[in-house]
């Protein structure tokens, strides 16, 4: 396509998404690259991205761990009221409270304390601390992928 460059300079943010999942749509990398490389540049002043970043990752671990112990916990309910007779059970008991040790690792590391943690973030339903209570021992080499895992997403320093 030949369009003027003014037309790519012009162009306002919501357009030049637009265009570029469109040229993305048909495979149009040429168009797509041209996009990217005519968005302008901009400076400006925030708040240290060590900091907000690392909150921001925080907060949403925090979300999607508690979310992920409320699934295995629905998960539990659901075999228990199908009358699975505990088959299952371990496996669920087990990868929570393998995912809550790494979570509390993780957040030690950091400095920061577990009970600090479920104050200022999601409310745990009292259902998943009775199943983490009966839950037996964390398996050492689960709770290091998790803890790996948990890593990848949350900056640490």
């Amino acid at each position: 396509m030949n369009i003027k460059p003014i037309v790519y300079e012009n162009l306002t943010p919501h357009q030049r998404v637009v265009a570029a999942f469109e040229a993305m749509a048909r495979g149009d990398k040429e168009e797509e690259d041209r996009l990217r490389e005519t968005c302008p540049f901009n400076d400006y002043q925030m708040r240290d991205t060590a900091f907000s970043s690392t909150m921001e990752s925080l907060a949403a671990c925090a979300v999607e761990i508690e979310s992920f112990l409320k699934g295995q916990a629905l998960s539990k309910a659901s075999l228990e009221l199908m009358g699975s007779d505990g088959v299952g059970d371990e496996f669920l008991l087990q990868s929570m409270v393998d995912l809550q040790t790494a979570w509390v690792a993780v957040l030690a590391e950091m400095g920061i304390s577990d009970k600090t943690m479920r104050a200022a973030m999601p409310i745990r339903h009292y259902t998943v601390d009775c199943l983490l209570a009966d839950a037996p021992p964390p398996n050492a080499e689960a709770v290091g992928k998790f803890v790996a895992e948990i890593k990848e997403q949350v900056p640490t320093w």
